[in-house]
């Protein structure tokens, strides 16, 4: 698996690289969209390998996947990365 850089339509760029989630995440994100009263959720799970911590991100919030290049840093101004 090679890091990627993902971009969201936020602004933030986060690198990690995409996992198939456990069966606890599923459950996890399902009973999340029954209590928030949503439809189907279309997520990619990716694994930050800096931060070491497996997210969620919903489809339509990336803006671009790419390969990480030595230059790239990211960028997280809700966890204090970047600012």
């Amino acid at each position: 698996m090679k890091e990627m850089l993902f971009e969201t339509r936020e602004g933030h760029r986060l690198i990690g690289i995409s996992v198939e989630p456990t069966n606890e995440q599923k459950a996890l994100v399902i009973g999340t969209q029954r209590q928030l009263g949503m439809g189907a959720f279309d997520a990619v799970f990716i694994h930050r390998t800096r931060l070491n911590r497996v997210i969620v991100l919903g489809k339509e919030e990336i803006l671009r996947i790419r390969p990480v290049t030595v230059f790239d840093t990211e960028y997280d101004p809700h966890l204090g990365i970047g600012e």
